[in-house]
């Protein structure tokens, strides 16, 4: 750390066990401050931002501190290494000061009643955020450097002007005691002059190192989500409602103290209750109410003192919050003491009434709302209970393709990604991205939300889970309706992976596929990744020749074999390296993409799509994306692995 002795206006280093008691300096930039070399040239003076500086050390030695510290000219920005330190130090630095000075440039009344203070430039800036709440000792000085006052006697004005709470300005409680959300909000109004430094100054209020990445814009804030929802298991606050208050009120616990709670899974309608509804009162005003008193009913019914609805536990007005939820949901319900499952349009006393028919099954979050709980209670349109998932088990089944296994309590990461989904294949959402972001928590995928990117979000989550999981079925789609002849590997939608349902595929009407991955030797493929040149991924090809004939590839079985010759060992003995795309011929190819397994052994098929090389480029498209072929397993010999670049998505003409 480097200070700015008092005395000497010369700058000594130390290391931290070392340092000295200090002074620290918060301001506002202004365009000609005094910077590093400055200081080491003796140029400093001729600066203007030279006199707060004095002004800050002249304030350090009156006040008994032989050493200052000031952001401008104590880092030597031009080491990209020591900016990186500094920045992920500078909340420590601010919280282990004797005293912080704060010079507000922009204020000339000492008066902090006077309108000056509170429309400051400094109330507005992110990096002054970490420097108002980390140290403990903080005075506040006008443009000619006068007092204003301190924190502890200004902390109303600031608690006024900031949101943050009292106690968090004066030491009485950390900031971690409150949520992710909570603390997200204390910055929504604050700007900074890089768009990366929105995520960088917040680090330390969060707790989180992070290396620095000037150009990767809001990367940097998404990165930043992302270790902080690492850090605390993807959830730092779980908001309740108390079951029994009147009027309804919502208690936020960490994860690791939620109390036990009830969950509720519906559907949306004209006027639900908001998180803003319920803390001013206005709750009872909208239409959605009666469905939350009747749920709050079931609840004190069954001794849950708590309970948790989407529509009023999640700030949607922050988007923070709204990412943290999302990412977080899955988890919520499958922790949650009991689900019930509210379907309006039911009514079980009514023969004319359809289980199968009701808009709940066709609904893209209920998915996970119906899969994550152990257990989950079914009301009908009167809050008559008609079941649980267990007693309906085989009923759901037939509704929605989900395996009884699952819906019994399986693990559902234990089935391929295209059996998982197909569940979601014939579900809608009001908002398209929301296809994708409702599947994260089915397949243990965390990514950023943004509205607006429209289908880019189902090929962002498929990116996401071939990052995790190097199961191919990923491919086994089938595109339907007039579709362009070629098209990139990725599927569009869910819809495309209808015919992978254990219940009701037929990929091929002559034979009923049971969905069982197995892959290639694991030593043999090169994991996919995404590039500037396409999906490079390792896949057993068979050339076809212009007339549509297979024309197997050169191949050496391996010498090796296992009891029951294992499907694995037939690819032993081929190769695999990046230059294999520059060999292969133009032309049109069936890839290998997983075994589809019947009841009888006899009838294992190998599934495979066609991909077409293109002269130019040496790219390859899926051809013909409505179909894919089965071929009886002994044909997997035939096949050579080849690492390829493949149009990842979109379309061919």
């Amino acid at each position: 750390m480097r200070l700015i002795h008092c005395a000497t206006l010369r700058i000594e280093e130390f290391v931290p066990r070392q340092t000295p008691k200090y002074a620290i300096f918060s301001h506002t930039w202004g365009s000609d401050e005094v910077s590093f070399e400055d200081m080491i040239s003796g140029r400093a003076m001729e600066k203007a931002g030279y006199q707060k500086i004095r002004n800050g050390v002249e304030q350090a030695r009156r006040d008994g501190l032989e050493y200052f510290w000031v952001d401008t000219c104590c880092i030597d920005k031009t080491s990209s290494a020591e900016l990186t330190e500094a920045i992920n130090s500078m909340y420590r630095w601010y919280q282990e000061a004797t005293i912080c000075y704060v010079y507000l440039a922009d204020v000339q009344a000492t008066a902090a009643s006077n309108p000056e203070f509170r429309k400051s430039r400094w109330f507005r800036r992110g990096w002054t955020i970490q420097e108002l709440i980390a140290p403990r000792n903080i005075t506040f000085y006008t443009a000619r450097w006068s007092k204003i006052g301190t924190k502890t006697q200004l902390a109303v004005i600031i608690y006024e002007v900031t949101a943050i709470p009292i106690e968090v300005l004066n030491h009485l409680k950390r900031p971690d005691e409150y949520s992710v959300p909570e603390r997200m909000a204390w910055a929504t109004r604050r700007e900074t002059t890089r768009v990366e430094d929105r995520a960088y100054c917040l680090m330390g209020l969060f707790g989180i190192n992070m290396p620095l990445i000037y150009g990767e814009g809001e990367g940097a804030f998404q990165r930043l989500q992302k270790e902080i929802m690492g850090l605390t298991n993807q959830s730092s606050g779980l908001r309740l409602l108390a079951v029994s208050s009147r009027p309804l009120t919502i208690e936020t616990f960490s994860p690791q103290a939620a109390p036990p709670y009830a969950i509720l899974s519906h559907t949306w309608s004209t006027s639900e209750v908001s998180f803003q509804d319920i803390l001013v009162g206005k709750a009872p005003d909208r239409r959605g109410y009666q469905k939350i008193k009747n749920f709050c009913a079931q609840a004190a019914h069954d001794d849950c003192k708590y309970l948790w609805v989407d529509t009023c536990c999640i700030d949607k007005t922050s988007s923070a919050e709204l990412q943290e939820a999302i990412c977080s949901m899955y988890k919520w319900y499958k922790n949650a003491r009991v689900c019930y499952a509210y379907l309006e349009d039911y009514d079980a006393s009514s023969p004319q009434s359809q289980l199968s028919s009701c808009k709940w099954f066709k609904r893209g979050w209920t998915l996970q709302e119906l899969i994550a709980p152990a257990i989950v209670k079914f009301y009908d349109s009167k809050w008559v209970e008609f079941g649980t998932k267990d007693d309906l088990c085989q009923q759901i089944s037939d509704i929605t393709g989900i395996d009884p296994r699952v819906l019994r309590g399986a693990d559902p990461t234990k089935l391929t990604v295209a059996e998982r989904m197909s569940w979601a294949s014939g579900r809608l959402t009001s908002r398209i991205e929301d296809i994708a972001y409702s599947l994260m928590g089915l397949f243990n995928v965390f990514m950023p939300m943004l509205y607006g990117e429209g289908n880019r979000a189902f090929i962002r989550l498929q990116e996401e889970i071939m990052k995790q999981s190097e199961d191919y079925t990923i491919f086994a789609w089938k595109s339907g309706g007039s579709e362009p002849s070629r098209r990139g590997l990725l599927a569009h939608s869910p819809s495309e992976f209808e015919s992978s349902s254990r219940s009701q595929a037929r990929i091929q009407d002559t034979m009923q596929v049971i969905s069982e991955y197995k892959r290639p030797d694991q030593q043999l493929y090169i994991p996919a990744a995404l590039t500037s040149r396409g999906l490079l991924i390792g896949l057993p090809l068979l050339r076809k020749d212009v007339q549509g004939n297979e024309v197997p590839e050169p191949h050496k079985l391996g010498t090796t074999r296992s009891r029951g010759f294992d499907f694995l060992q037939r690819f032993r003995g081929t190769s695999s390296t990046p230059g294999d795309n520059a060999f292969l011929r133009s032309g049109t190819y069936l890839a290998l993409i997983c075994r589809s397994a019947s009841r009888n052994s006899q009838n294992n098929r190998i599934l495979c799509i066609w991909l077409r090389k293109h002269q130019e480029g040496g790219i390859f498209t899926r051809l013909s994306p409505g179909s894919v072929a089965l071929l009886p397993e002994k044909r997997a010999p035939e096949f050579k692995i080849h690492t390829i670049y493949v149009l990842p998505s979109g379309t061919e003409g």
